[in-house]
């Protein structure tokens, strides 16, 4: 979902390679000193992984998106389905525990308002425009950061709590006129 690496990823990258070239330079130095290698190649899976992480998640997060995108479109096409709402219900709180990107900040919030979460579709929102005027970015820089979605999403929000609010009254009234 996402096209960036995190601080974490970075180092483990740099330090990955690193490794690899101290044990490159290591096997290098065994071998012209004609001394057994064996022991050294074990080392080498190390920063093999390391430096395959970031790929390694990026596989498993295409995957996760592919699935989100799947489930929203099985929602979109028929709202009575409880697998789809189900499995959003899970990614959802699957992408709540992660560092998320702007995109899937905004995943998350288009997740929300099919859910009917109008709040934390809102919370997302609000989060968002609120970083970004404390950045007090230009306007062109604005958009590259989704600026304007995310006030959309705001929008949106807020007339889906309106709209839920509005037919809790109205429930509420028929009750009440019902009951007298």
């Amino acid at each position: 979902m996402t096209n960036t690496l995190n601080l974490y990823e970075i180092i483990l990258l740099i330090l990955g390679v690193l490794l690899f070239l101290l044990l490159a330079a290591a096997f290098v130095y065994q071998i012209f000193k004609q001394q057994p290698v064996k022991k050294l190649l074990y080392f080498f899976f190390f920063p093999i992984i390391m430096i395959a992480y970031p790929s390694i998640k990026g596989i498993k997060s295409e995957f996760f998106e592919v699935s989100i995108n799947s489930s929203i479109d099985q929602l979109i096409e028929n709202p009575n389905d409880t697998v789809a709402r189900e499995n959003l219900i899970s990614s959802a709180e699957q992408l709540e525990e992660m560092d998320l990107s702007i995109e899937e900040k905004k995943k998350l919030g288009e997740i929300y308002l099919l859910l009917q979460e109008p709040e934390k579709a809102l919370d997302i929102a609000e989060e968002e425009i609120e970083t970004r005027e404390e950045q007090s970015l230009p306007e062109e820089e604005l958009e590259q950061y989704d600026y304007d979605w995310f006030i959309d999403l705001k929008n949106i929000a807020t007339l889906q709590q309106d709209n839920q609010n509005s037919e809790n009254s109205s429930r509420e009234l028929k009750l009440i006129s019902d009951g007298e």
